[in-house]
């Protein structure tokens, strides 16, 4: 019958214009949905919310970037402290490099860091892997909504597997310490100390021990001396 007919064309019509809804942007999708509302007792679709229907299909891509530490509990982003990931995934929540629901689950877009910095560390360059949208004219929005400590200095597209975190091949780390920090007693770790020119040669003669290629398993967690 013709009621049938016409309850079959919508039935067409609406999967067709969800089809369309995940690859298309709100605005670019059909809008001019054929007003059958009257030629069929079924009720009106629900209006579906635009960031429902606006799916970001990313790219994996690598970003390059460095920050400040200071007042930051450390690079990994973690539940009710301040973090440079979550400061950096906001921003590109921001811009629409990301969606917004995966600032609370960064690995449905395979995100991973080269490296986790510890409270207070800074970064002369760090980079992170995931799945985004990003353009030349993105990548300048996101500096602009990042912080005054962070600032993206890159991205380059990678392969499918990228991993920031496996593929890293070496990292370069640099401690600073005050000088009164090697002070004799307690009571002269004044901000004014400054240390003498002999325990300087002396530290300096420790810390060449460590220079070149040993075996550092009294640094690292469950390893042993045999250990490879």
């Amino acid at each position: 019958s013709i009621t049938c007919l016409v309850r079959r064309m919508h039935r067409c019509v609406s999967r067709f214009r969800n089809v369309l809804e995940r690859f298309l942007p709100i605005e670019a999708t059909v809008t001019n949905r054929m007003d059958l509302t009257e030629a069929t007792s079924e009720p009106p679709a629900k209006k579906i919310r635009a960031e429902e229907t606006s799916l970001i299909r990313g790219k994996k891509m690598a970003l390059y970037l460095a920050y400040v530490g200071k007042g930051y509990s450390g690079m990994q982003k973690n539940d009710g402290v301040k973090s440079i990931e979550e400061d950096l995934l906001g921003a590109l929540a921001r811009i629409g490099a990301i969606r917004d629901e995966h600032r609370q689950h960064p690995d449905r877009m395979r995100f991973q860091r080269c490296s986790r910095t510890d409270k207070g560390v800074s970064a002369a360059l760090n980079v992170v892997s995931l799945k985004m949208v990003m353009t030349v004219d993105k990548f300048k929005q996101l500096n602009e909504h990042l912080p005054d400590q962070i600032k993206a200095i890159g991205y380059l597209r990678t392969t499918r597997g990228f991993d920031a975190k496996i593929r890293c091949s070496s990292r370069a780390y640099e401690y600073v310490t005050p000088t009164f920090a090697f002070a004799p007693t307690y009571a002269k770790t004044r901000r004014d100390y400054r240390i003498s020119d002999d325990v300087l040669t002396r530290v300096r003669s420790l810390l060449s021990r460590l220079t070149g290629t040993h075996k550092f398993h009294n640094f690292t967690a469950r390893k042993a001396p045999g250990d490879g």
